[in-house]
């Protein structure tokens, strides 16, 4: 999948919203009551990368947590060199430890950013697949002390999801068991 058709087939997916349950008429986006982010993860085994579409439900959280950083007042569309400094928070805040304990770098694909919502396109490489691998993702936990981070991994019913908050950023996408004879498969 080339990266045009990887961000346009995630950014046009509507499982975003009904997992975060910001459905139409939930009046969610206008509030702002819930702290989320979610995040898609497809693996691309020829390439070898793990696909990410990560959403982020108010921009202004992570202008927020990026002009902590920098000591300055952060606008996600106008700031010099602000994909590199998201970059640079992404690398501290999420971060991708493969089975072997090695770090794996994130890659920068891209972002688009409206009034409501921000999407961030990274692709990590994991030549082995995802399953095994050890992910820390600590996301906006110091703007908001609520904030729960969503990543989903694959689709249909091969689907896999990790919860992160505060307490507990850290955990490892298990290896699913291989089907058994009585699995009906």
């Amino acid at each position: 999948m080339s990266r045009r058709q990887f961000i346009g087939a995630l950014a046009v997916s509507g499982a975003f919203a009904a997992l975060a349950g910001a459905g139409p008429g939930s009046g969610a986006s206008a509030a702002h009551p819930f702290h989320v982010t979610i995040a898609e993860a497809d693996y691309d085994a020829e390439s070898g990368m793990l696909e990410v579409a990560l959403r982020i439900y108010n921009p202004g959280d992570l202008e927020e947590a990026l002009g902590r950083r920098l000591g300055e007042r952060v606008d996600l569309e106008r700031t010099e060199d602000v994909d590199e400094a998201i970059l640079a928070y992404l690398e501290d805040s999420l971060v991708v430890e493969r089975p072997d304990g090695e770090r794996a770098a994130l890659a920068w694909v891209g972002k688009e950013v409206t009034v409501k919502t921000a999407w961030l396109y990274l692709e990590i490489p994991l030549p082995d697949g995802p399953e095994g691998a050890t992910f820390t993702n600590s996301l906006l936990f110091e703007v908001e002390p609520d904030q729960v981070n969503t990543m989903v991994f694959g689709r249909g019913k091969d689907r896999a999801s990790l919860r992160f908050t505060r307490d507990d950023p850290t955990h490892t996408l298990r290896r699913r068991p291989a089907p058994g004879p009585d699995d009906g498969r």
